[in-house]
């Protein structure tokens, strides 16, 4: 028809398009340090990835946690050319969420500003690591990064975790208490409480 162009869909445009034919699906891994989300197809293939800072509720607060995921997701949508509302479902492990009060808060928080995605599933960091190590059988996982956690599951399907209290009260062998432990050994080796060491 004379006068009228037709545009060609972009890329983003065919992008989306195609999403709509595949199952997607977000994964969020997220501690003290960093937080990283995954985007999966149907076919459990990472289709993009994106970073953001840390997500420990503990450590930065629920409003910070809750934004760093969405900050996270966000940035792997963009590198696969899609929204959120594309992705069906997301699974978030984060340390600092061992407390109930604690996980109730920053589930509504994630909720509230990642409406588009439901549900939204939350785990402890230790609880994704597990599954990622053992496949769902029994075993024990231990981590010690900022700060730590064991988790274990035996046969019987019986689940357990010790640790994950963050800094004031645990991390013991975690990033945070190694450092804090240094600190005060050479504080109490200037003072003459506790030997010299070349921490100093």
């Amino acid at each position: 028809m004379l006068g009228v162009t037709t545009k060609k869909p972009g890329v983003e445009s065919l992008a989306r398009r195609s999403a709509q034919f595949r199952q997607l699906v977000a994964g969020v891994d997220g501690g003290g340090t960093a937080t990283r989300a995954v985007i999966l197809d149907d076919q459990h293939r990472v289709i993009a990835e994106g970073r953001a800072g840390p997500s420990n509720p503990l450590r930065v607060g629920i409003a910070t946690a809750a934004s760093a995921v969405r900050d996270a997701i966000d940035q792997a949508c963009g590198k696969a050319s899609i929204h959120r509302g594309d992705i069906l479902a997301a699974a978030v492990g984060l340390a600092g969420v061992r407390r109930q009060d604690i996980r109730d808060r920053i589930r509504e928080k994630l909720n509230e500003c990642l409406k588009e995605i439901k549900p939204i599933e939350l785990f402890t960091d230790g609880e994704i690591a597990l599954y990622g190590a053992t496949g769902g059988a029994a075993g024990l996982v231990v981590i010690a990064g900022t700060g730590s956690i064991c988790c274990g599951r035996n046969s019987q399907g019986k689940h357990v975790c010790a640790g994950g209290w963050g800094p004031i009260v645990g991390d013991e062998g975690g990033g945070s208490w190694i450092a804090r432990k240094a600190l005060q050994d050479v504080a109490q080796a200037t003072d003459g409480r506790g030997p010299k060491t070349a921490l100093a």
